[in-house]
């Protein structure tokens, strides 16, 4: 392997959640020993935090610092000798090849101009900058090697779900976006009438700022969202959908192919990852393509704390959006696979003892299971697990090995129509082997046939 590719990287607004987030995915992907890309933290800016400022170039060996507040200046000069103190976090940008935004409000207009009109990749986490200019940036975005990559939220979601596909000539048929209610779902307008600042803060989900709060609250936050993601696909407002969902897990789009008024196969892809999970999509997109079959992409990897012990909801939300698409986006399913990889693997599991007349056929790949296993079956009936099947895939060499012969033992006796696969590696079963066995799923469906496969270990 040759020396890894180095990208220097500035961050506006470094002392915030993302700016120390972005700092942390530096460290760790610097930690890599088989790293292909070697990040340096060339500048750094900030408001008034100067003493984790000061921290922060000390340990990344920053050249060059970018402080908004023209009384605390001095100080960093003297902190930081032979550092270059600039008073506008737009000078960072000629310094870096990635531009990190994470300057709140619209004070971070002018990071996102500059940047675009260096043609450099911006990653956006100032809405602000979209909302309140988004034709001043529109042109801006034309400039070459100028790019925006949300890394905020629920945006970043659907920027990845977007980025999964790699048929040419894919288009967006809608865009779904959550939001979690807030303090005041399921209020009637009569209740609404007599509540109080005090219970409009007490957000039951996220830990935010007072501004942040009360827009969700009222759902004023949403709102600038839809007009976010309009600025940033370029999807129109009509295309763009709201659903309440208390838990915010999952964004799903549908890739519109011109006519889904005819029966066709579906593919429901939890991927259940922490990082990296395109390489995996994009495997699997080619397989439902060869398949003929339209692939949803949601994200189960919030799911990572013990899925049978949460409340019933929260493992109703893919069905309850798939339903939903299903009805706005005019697909009529003739078969349905749900499919979940990693983490994804028990969620799906759940979800297909939940709900089989919606997926009467699962497949965990790789499925990793961060709760006792028998956890995952004690919290539903038994009659729940006989009315679909699973095929279980790993690897003969894979962690997830012990993980899923245990599964597939505990899911028979729960009287789950099993079937274990078990490959040499887990790229062997990518994506040709795979693809044989939905095959053959969908094939059984497709004939009115349900019984299980047949289990091998090559």
């Amino acid at each position: 392997m040759g020396s890894p590719t180095t990208v220097r990287v500035a961050i506006a607004g470094s002392t915030g959640s993302i700016g120390t987030q972005t700092l942390d995915v530096v460290r760790a992907e610097n930690a890599r020993p088989d790293r292909d890309v070697e990040y340096v933290v060339a500048a750094l800016g900030v408001g008034s935090s100067v003493d984790v400022l000061i921290a922060q170039a000390r340990e990344f060996r920053v050249g060059v610092v970018a402080v908004a507040d023209s009384s605390r200046v001095a100080e960093v000069r003297d902190a930081l000798p032979g550092v270059r103190v600039e008073s506008t976090m737009s000078d960072l940008v000629a310094h870096a090849d990635v531009v990190v935004n994470a300057v709140v409000g619209f004070a971070g207009l002018d990071v996102t101009l500059a940047t675009l009109a260096a043609g450099k990749r911006l990653a956006l986490a100032n809405k602000e900058s979209l909302i309140a200019a988004g034709p001043v940036v529109r042109p801006l975005r034309s400039t070459p090697g100028a790019e925006i990559v949300p890394v905020d939220s629920e945006h970043c979601a659907v920027h990845q779900c977007l980025r999964s596909t790699v048929r040419g000539g894919v288009e967006v048929s809608r865009i779904v976006l959550t939001a979690s209610g807030g303090p005041f779902r399921g209020r009637t307008i009569d209740d609404l009438r007599s509540v109080t600042v005090n219970e409009a803060l007490a957000h039951p989900t996220w830990s935010m700022g007072p501004k942040i709060t009360i827009d969700s609250s009222t759902l004023m936050n949403k709102g600038l969202e839809v007009i976010e993601a309009h600025e940033l696909f370029g999807v129109p407002y009509d295309r763009i959908e709201v659903v309440v969902h208390p838990q915010n897990r999952a964004l799903l789009y549908v890739p519109d192919q011109v006519s889904l008024q005819e029966p066709v196969r579906v593919l429901v892809a939890l991927h259940g990852m922490q990082q990296g999970p395109r390489w995996i999509c994009r495997a699997l997109q080619s397989t439902a393509d060869a398949l003929g079959a339209v692939m949803l992409c949601p994200s189960a990897n919030r799911f990572d704390t013990g899925f049978a012990r949460s409340p019933l909801d929260e493992r109703q939300h893919v069905v309850a959006l798939w339903k939903h698409l299903q009805q706005g986006g005019g697909i009529t399913p003739k078969s349905t696979v749900l499919l979940g990889f990693s983490r994804g693997g028990t969620y799906a599991i759940e979800t297909a003892a939940l709900f089989p007349e919606v997926f009467p056929h699962v497949v965990s790949l790789f499925g990793f299971y961060g709760q006792a296993l028998s956890d995952i079956l004690t919290d539903l009936p038994t009659e729940s697990y006989t009315r679909s099947s699973a095929v279980l895939v790993t690897g003969k060499d894979d962690p997830t090995y012990p993980y899923q012969t245990t599964l597939a033992t505990l899911l028979s006796q729960h009287g789950m129509a099993t079937t274990l696969t078990v490959y040499p590696s887990l790229t062997h079963a990518i994506p040709a082997d795979i693809q044989t066995v939905l095959a053959v799923l969908y094939t059984r469906m497709e004939s009115g046939g349900g019984e299980a496969m047949e289990g091998r270990q090559p």
